[in-house]
This record gives C-alpha cells, sequence and structure tokens, in this order.
C-alpha cells in the first residue's frame, strides 16, 4: 500500500537513505530530493518510493498534486507506479492531478485510465498538467432521473430532518459501511446534505436523495450513493430505505434506476458489497448483480453494463 512521507529537514537523512536502499545511491536520485526539499519550502512535499519510481506528492494553494513518476530504474514500472497513485487518491479521496508529464507519457495515461483530461503548460512545449477524472468529475450537475414512482434528484434544504434521520439510524448504519456520526456526532441534516455535495464536487461520491411519487407530491425515503471510482471505469453503489418504507419493492426499483445512471455516466462496470445477516438487501441485490464471493461474512456483486 502506498504510502507518502513529508520531506523535511528532519526526514531528509532517512528519506535518501530509503531511496538509496530502492535505487542504489546515485547522483539523480540525490539531485531529484535535495531539489524537492527546497521546494518544500515553500509547500508541502511527500515522497515515496515503488515500483523503480521515485513518486511525488505535492500540496500547495490547498490542493493535491502527483509529480509524473520518475523511473530511476532499467525495469521500472511506470504504470504500476500509476495506477499505485490512483489507488492512493481513491483510498484518501483526493483528486488525482499529475504534473510534469511528457507529450511521449500521455498515450500510456489514456490506456491507463478511462478519463484523461490533459492541458499544455504552452503551445511551443512538451510538457502537460493532467487529471484523471472519474465519471462523477464529467458531471455537469446532480442529475435527476425519473422512473414510474421512484425520482433520484439532488439532495435539497427541505430533506435536512429526514436526511439525519437517515443517516443517525443505528439499525441502518450496522449495514451501511461506514458511520459518519463517528466523525460528525453533532451534525445537523444540513451540514450533512453540504458534505454530500462537497463530495460531489470534489468527483469522489454522487449522494442522490430517493423519492416516492406520491398524490401529494415527491417525499424522501433514502439516499443512493455511487462512490470508490477506480478510474478505471468501476464504481460502487449502495443505497437505504428509512425503515418505514422497507419491504414494498421500493428499494429494488430505485436500485434498477441507479443501475441505469451508471451506464448514462459511461461506468462500465458497477460493484456492492452486502453482509450476510442483511437479507432483505442480500434479495434485492442478487436479482440485479452477479455474486462475486464472499470473505469476512460480506458478499461481494457486480456487474458490467
Amino acid at each position: 500500500m502506498l504510502s507518502f512521507v513529508p520531506l523535511c529537514e528532519d526526514s531528509y537523512e532517512k528519506l535518501l537513505g530509503d531511496g538509496e536502499r530502492a535505487f542504489g545511491a546515485s547522483e539523480e536520485l540525490s539531485g531529484y530530493i535535495d531539489a524537492f526539499l527546497e521546494l518544500s519550502l515553500e509547500c508541502e512535499v511527500a515522497l515515496a518510493f515503488g515500483s523503480g519510481c521515485l513518486l511525488v506528492r505535492i500540496f500547495d494553494e490547498g490542493r493535491y498534486s502527483f509529480v509524473y513518476p520518475f523511473d530511476l530504474l532499467s525495469d521500472a514500472d511506470v504504470t504500476a507506479a500509476l495506477l499505485s497513485i490512483g489507488e492512493y487518491a481513491r483510498r484518501e479521496l483526493i483528486p488525482i492531478y499529475l504534473t510534469d508529464v511528457p507529450r511521449e507519457e500521455l498515450e500510456r495515461l489514456t490506456s491507463t485510465f478511462a478519463h484523461v483530461d490533459a492541458r499544455a503548460y504552452d503551445e511551443d512545449e512538451d510538457g502537460f498538467v493532467v487529471c484523471i477524472n472519474s465519471e462523477c468529475d464529467l458531471l455537469p450537475a446532480i442529475p435527476t432521473v425519473s422512473g414510474e414512482d421512484i425520482i433520484l434528484s439532488e439532495l435539497e434544504p427541505c430533506d435536512a430532518e429526514d436526511y439525519k434521520r437517515l443517516t443517525f439510524d443505528r439499525e441502518l448504519n450496522k449495514y451501511w459501511g461506514y458511520d459518519v456520526t463517528k466523525d460528525t456526532p453533532d451534525a445537523s441534516g444540513e451540514e450533512l446534505i453540504a458534505l454530500a455535495r462537497s463530495e460531489f464536487s470534489r468527483g469522489v461520491a454522487l449522494t442522490l436523495a430517493i423519492r416516492e411519487l406520491t398524490p401529494t407530491g415527491p417525499r424522501f425515503i433514502g439516499e443512493a450513493v455511487i462512490f470508490d471510482y477506480d478510474y478505471r471505469g468501476s464504481a460502487e453503489l449502495a443505497l437505504r430505505i428509512l425503515p418505514e418504507y422497507h419491504g414494498e419493492g421500493r428499494g429494488t426499483r430505485a436500485l434498477s434506476q441507479i443501475i441505469g445512471l451508471c451506464r448514462d455516466m459511461g461506468i462500465k462496470t458497477v460493484r456492492a458489497r452486502v453482509r450476510l445477516e442483511n437479507t432483505p438487501s442480500m434479495k434485492m441485490i442478487e436479482k440485479q448483480l452477479n455474486r462475486l464471493n464472499t470473505q469476512n461474512g460480506v458478499a461481494y456483486f457486480s456487474l458490467d453494463l
């Protein structure tokens, strides 16, 4: 698992030693580390080593970026290094911006990742800054998906009370996979909605309200989330319904619409995880996704779109 170590005067000798053990002592390696140590006086710089490459993460003006991998061994695997950066960004929920990308490496990027946006620093230069997009990044706005009696749409201020009740429901959280209330135990419904919108703006998750059409208008009954984009065309989906609306097939109908939305977004494979004791969700997911395996009481599902 890729891990970056902040570069500073205190960590310089250790990082140089780690690099020499990985690549052997060389003027090229020490030159890179010296240059980035100087840069660390202006912004946050962190280093990692992997796949025969030196990897550099920079945090400046509120944004992370990654310098294109420096291959320091003759058998360096730059593609593997790029995939490691992708997994790291996916785990840390940060966008992927690559700087100092040589023109000749653009083809590697487009064959490695699904959505690559490359922009030259200057028309006469061969250096590029590249953004690796998720399918969420490509959406201009949070979409609305309408069905016969179920609508998926943006969370609204009027949903705040019900959305907080859904998010804080202890029984539902047992199966949700993560409990946001542990990090934000005092969050209001409005703050939870703002968090969901922030995740959308960063391209890491699309959260939609599930609404049921009634004679008096749409009513909030749950949420659907498309998340964990792997930048190669795959994403995970999840949904949960308020307890009072369980048992009448609303989740199944919402799941069909979520899958259709994923297809429209250009996602090639959808994934899902369900705990075995969550019998209703197991039955719902098994109707529409293919079960791959079971590990530690969790069933894993997938569907190629």
